[in-house]
């Protein structure tokens, strides 16, 4: 079984409003995507965390077409958990992507990372199946392929095996720069976004860099 990593980005004068709202564009910053599901007639509901102002985000997408409902809970700091429940008949890109994934029989894994206008996603199938999505995806939509490679479930999510408050402070860690080069924020600051002590962000981030520094580096996964 294969999987393509890559990113796609729509036209962004074409693109569905709630996507550049979840990509990017005007109350959040960055959106992940952890579970979805899709009924025969249409109707999608996804699991997201995202990073940026539930408030706001919930007054922009409620008049949506396409939103069913929008139901959000704060994590911490800025960002917070969304139910999304959406009639993709009403969003046609969308649904045409759907009915494409469906009609080649291929997987999206998850997460899906939303940033900046564009989508970065791993797609999971037999070869034929993957080539069938770089063949009919929609002209509006741009495809950059990262990697390509064997699908191996044992791959599929180091930061599974992390606590709630771990991946928190992994993903703050990772927003405000703390792991660029040069390094752009501390613990301090990231502690500032999860509202605990410095020495807690300390704590959090040696565990969780510890399991998934072992997660990479295990024999047994990277055979």
């Amino acid at each position: 079984m294969k999987y393509v990593r890559l990113t796609a980005t729509p036209d962004p004068d074409l693109a569905p409003r709630l996507f550049r709202i979840l990509a990017g564009a005007s109350s959040v910053t960055e959106t992940r995507l952890y579970d979805v599901s899709v009924s025969p007639t249409g109707r999608l509901t996804g699991l997201f965390e995202v990073l940026g102002d539930p408030d706001r985000f919930e007054t922009e997408v409620q008049s949506l077409p396409g939103v069913r409902t929008a139901e959000t809970a704060p994590v911490t700091g800025e960002r917070f958990t969304l139910l999304l429940s959406l009639d993709t008949t009403a969003i046609p890109l969308l649904n045409r992507i759907f009915e494409l994934f469906t009609r080649a029989g291929v997987v999206l894994a998850t997460p899906v990372r939303y940033r900046e206008g564009s989508a970065e996603v791993r797609i999971v199938g037999p070869p034929a199946a993957l080539q069938t999505i770089f063949d009919d995806v929609p002209a509006v939509v741009s495809l950059v392929v990262h990697e390509v490679g064997e699908f191996d479930t044992r791959r599929r999510a180091p930061v599974a095996a992390l606590s709630d408050r771990q991946r928190e402070a992994l993903f703050a860690a990772s927003d405000l720069g703390y792991y660029d080069h040069p390094r752009q924020a501390t613990h301090a600051d990231i502690a500032d976004r999860l509202d605990c002590a410095p020495n807690t962000v300390c704590d959090h981030l040696q565990k969780a860099e510890k399991k998934v520094m072992a997660s990479v580096l295990d024999p047994a996964v990277g055979a």
